[in-house]
């Protein structure tokens, strides 16, 4: 289903292309969960607090906005949300990453301020997320991201903590 298409339709085909689409969704939890924004949503929601889970928290947000700008902005891509059977490209990819992507990490960052990694191991651990992630999801079939793209935004992701520790 397009979206987009949605608005070019009339009431009641409108409502009936609605109605079929909800009729023909059929998804478990591994689905949603196959989706690393899925993860980072979980992550923010745990009631606790530490500086370690604060520490993952706020770098799977990173990890997620940078992705999600990078994709939406400098290497435009078309995103296939299988469990939904839609696909996002052009603006309408733009506003659903700035929704899910972008306000979501700068309201956390807003809020709850920078932790940054005192050292290796803390740097190690707050990427522990993303690595189980990619050992468990191809994010080339998921994505249809090349890896090379992947090793374009490793400099972007390093210059953050970089600057934000000077």
């Amino acid at each position: 289903m397009n979206p987009v298409e949605l608005c070019t339709l009339d009431t009641q085909n409108r409502k009936r292309r609605l109605r079929t689409w909800m009729s023909e969704l059929n998804f478990g939890p591994r689905d949603v969960l196959s989706y690393y924004s899925t993860w980072s949503m979980i992550f923010l929601l745990l009631p606790f607090q530490n500086r370690m889970l604060d520490l993952i928290k706020l770098n799977m947000l990173l990890q997620c906005s940078l992705g999600g700008f990078y994709f939406s902005y400098i290497f435009p891509c078309e995103i296939k949300i299988h469990y939904l059977k839609l696909i996002l490209n052009g603006n309408l990819l733009k506003v659903m990453d700035f929704c899910a992507h972008q306000l979501i990490f700068f309201m956390y960052l807003f809020k709850n301020g920078m932790v940054y990694p005192e050292n290796f191991i803390d740097f190690f651990l707050m990427n522990v997320p993303m690595m189980v992630y990619m050992i468990f999801f191809d994010i080339h079939e998921k994505y249809g991201i090349d890896y090379e793209h992947v090793k374009n935004m490793i400099p972007f992701y390093f210059l953050f903590f970089l600057f934000n520790n000077i």
